[in-house]
């Protein structure tokens, strides 16, 4: 055995001359001295080149894409689009039927449910938002007459607000009644108070105006502004199932929103709300008594 073994390696060392010769004048053109063994190294190394170069091809250039099996780019975006809008039509129809939910449980006294499902783990910045066209039917017609013939003669408190440059001469209604938990706070750029009630406490606004922004911020959560006389705005953060869009009119103590907890900023179902004059911040405790 031992001897079989010296024999093959002396074989794979044995070296030979390759030459090449002109066809003509048979003259030596070019040599080079080979073996077995020198032949195997070569072909391995060589075989190990290319097969690294396929492997980078492959990985790191659109030739992937020619490769049966494996999709090509523009399947790859549809795929991710898909996914998108089918993570987008199951969040629009759980909106919706907790939307009919709570349109039950308004007719039935009972209190409502979240109309966005807010979680921090999933769609943390996301808004989802749903388009529902309602036709009026005769009933509607019917109802809103008679509603509006019972109350041609009422007066609501709420309607009266003096207009005075005099900002301690105009009564503000309380957006929401419970405990604040944050003061306005100037220096370290607090600029209104946090005020902490029960769930599904509603947001009215403090006087009458026109509603100037509806919509979100990742810190601040669903956010409303309104204008009102004498350069003064309000503004609602943090809140829930909103009821007003932008260029709605409203009156004072007119429900706007529902108590939220959206937004980065957040630390629990709470109202931050503002009340800034000729752009600068007011603290809302010196005219508001909530």
């Amino acid at each position: 055995m031992a001897k079989n073994k010296t024999s093959f390696l002396k074989k794979l060392k044995h070296k030979y001359r390759l030459v090449v010769f002109n066809e003509d004048s048979y003259k030596e053109v070019w040599w080079i001295k080979l073996s077995r063994l020198k032949l195997i190294n070569i072909f391995t190394i060589f075989t190990i080149v290319l097969v690294t170069i396929i492997i980078l091809s492959i990985a790191y250039t659109p030739l992937k894409e020619y490769i049966p099996g494996y999709p090509s780019g523009e399947i790859k975006k549809d795929i991710i689009l898909n996914a998108i809008k089918v993570d987008s039509l199951e969040q629009a129809l759980k909106i919706k039927d907790q939307y009919f939910n709570n349109l039950k449980k308004i007719i039935k006294g009972e209190k409502l449910n979240n109309y966005v499902d807010y979680n921090k783990n999933t769609h943390t910045d996301s808004i989802y938002k749903v388009d529902l066209n309602h036709k009026l039917t005769v009933d509607d017609s019917l109802l809103r007459i008679k509603i509006e013939r019972e109350e041609t003669y009422n007066v609501s408190p709420y309607e009266i607000t003096k207009t005075s440059n005099n900002l301690s001469d105009i009564h503000f209604f309380p957006p929401l009644k419970g405990i604040i938990t944050n003061k306005f706070d100037k220096k370290n750029h607090h600029y209104g108070v946090d005020i902490v009630s029960q769930a599904n406490e509603p947001i009215t606004a403090v006087l009458k105006g026109r509603v100037i922004f509806t919509g979100w911020t990742l810190k601040t959560g669903y956010v409303i502004q309104i204008q009102h006389d004498n350069n003064l705005v309000s503004i609602y953060k943090h809140l829930d199932n909103l009821i007003v869009e932008e260029g709605d009119k409203v009156n004072t103590a007119d429900p706007i929103a529902f108590i939220g907890n959206t937004g980065e900023e957040t630390t629990g179902p709470h109202l931050h709300f503002e009340l800034w004059h000729n752009g600068n911040a007011l603290n809302p405790e010196d005219y508001i008594n909530f």
